[in-house]
């Protein structure tokens, strides 16, 4: 970390700048600031020489941002209050501190949990704003990163010990058949083990859930598509023999718009836990636990 300029700098400064930038008037910011207008005018001064710039110039009945000064109060209105938050180790609060929070997440997690968790971060008036990215094979070196605060996922021993985790809910997958197979309201391992199956996966050639569930009873789908989302594996259904294994909540909201059946799946396919996952570093950063509490209560809702 750099901090070669910044050891040369007065931070009392840019609450000066931040200050009057909103204010536009030097007595208003003193009054604000609790300090003379002459002291003011003096930390202006010093502001001016710091960034080499006018900053503002004065116009009619107020000062006038410059470009310049336009670009650093757009920086410190989201720097001052982690700062002043960091400082006095207070409660995030939404409404008055700009955060981005990014989220890796398969189309599963972002159809079904991603609406839920938007309404309650969303808020009217709340300035934390949401970025959901795809879930990628790098996305634990992201979390360790920080290039990524939450990931969504299905709970395996995949997730590094390293990472602190909470189970979300809990989930079941049926059997997405076309429409010409017979009505059935169960699949049984035999048949589900002999039918052609699109298999859903971002990475590899194994969907998480139900294949390793299956290898456990020594069996292998066949797969003879791959595809990177649910919702893909839904429409080549549709257009082929083959059997897709989807999480019952997605083929509850998604499948009634193609010509597909929703059977149950062999028995030796169980519930299974969703889970979200972050670094530790994280565990007692207010924004960040505000975060975990919207989508814990946002998982709640389902």
């Amino acid at each position: 970390m750099n901090t070669s300029q910044l050891r040369q700098v007065d931070l009392n400064l840019l609450v000066v700048f931040a200050v009057f930038a909103e204010e536009r008037s030097v007595s208003a910011a003193a009054t604000r600031l609790l300090l003379t207008q002459p002291a003011v005018s003096r930390a202006l001064n010093r502001l001016r020489t710091m960034f080499n710039d006018d900053l503002f110039i004065r116009g009619k009945g107020r000062y006038e941002l410059t470009p310049n000064a336009a670009r650093i109060l757009k920086e410190l209105e989201v720097v001052l209050p982690r700062i002043d938050r960091l400082v006095r180790g207070s409660e995030f609060d939404p409404l008055k501190e700009e955060v981005v929070f990014n989220i890796a997440c398969t189309d599963y997690a972002l159809s079904i949990l991603g609406p839920q968790i938007t309404r309650r971060i969303i808020s009217h008036g709340s300035k934390a704003s949401l970025c959901f990215v795809v879930f990628s094979e790098s996305v634990y070196q992201d979390l360790e990163q920080g290039h990524v605060d939450l990931a969504f996922q299905v709970h395996e021993e995949r997730i590094p010990v390293s990472l602190a985790t909470e189970k979300l809910f809990e989930e079941e997958m049926v059997c997405i058949v076309p429409n010409s197979w017979a009505k059935l309201s169960r699949l049984s391992l035999d048949r589900y083990a002999a039918s052609g199956h699109v298999i859903v996966s971002l990475h590899d050639s194994v969907q998480a859930f139900p294949d390793k569930a299956l290898l456990r009873h020594g069996i292998k789908r066949k797969s003879l598509l791959r595809v990177p989302h649910f919702l893909a594996a839904l429409e080549c259904v549709e257009a082929t023999d083959l059997v897709a294994t989807v999480p019952k909540r997605f083929a509850e909201k998604y499948a009634r718009h193609f010509h597909v059946r929703v059977i149950a799946p062999p028995k030796e396919l169980e519930r299974y836990e969703y889970w979200m996952a972050w670094h530790p570093r994280l565990n007692s950063d207010s924004a960040h636990q505000w975060l975990r509490r919207e989508v814990r209560l946002a998982a709640r809702s389902l």
